[in-house]
């Protein structure tokens, strides 16, 4: 489960001002195996798509699950 999602390292940002925001999240689940190998960042606004990562491979096991596009 995704937990602790923040963009600019807020929790609920408003008005950011910056082309590439900072998104970070973490993952918590009961398998302590638990990684990510993939994400996806979609921004919609009023049901139209402002902005999409594509999928993007993520780092290694046991890094920061966190991404700058």
């Amino acid at each position: 489960m995704i937990k602790n999602l923040k963009c600019e390292y807020c929790s609920e940002p408003i008005g950011i001002d910056t082309d590439i925001p900072y998104f970070s999240w973490t993952l918590e689940g009961e398998d302590k195996e638990l990684y990510q190998e993939e994400y996806r960042i979609i921004i919609n606004r009023d049901d139209q798509k402002l902005w999409d990562t594509g999928f993007v491979k993520s780092k290694p096991p046991n890094t920061p699950k966190h991404t700058q596009h």
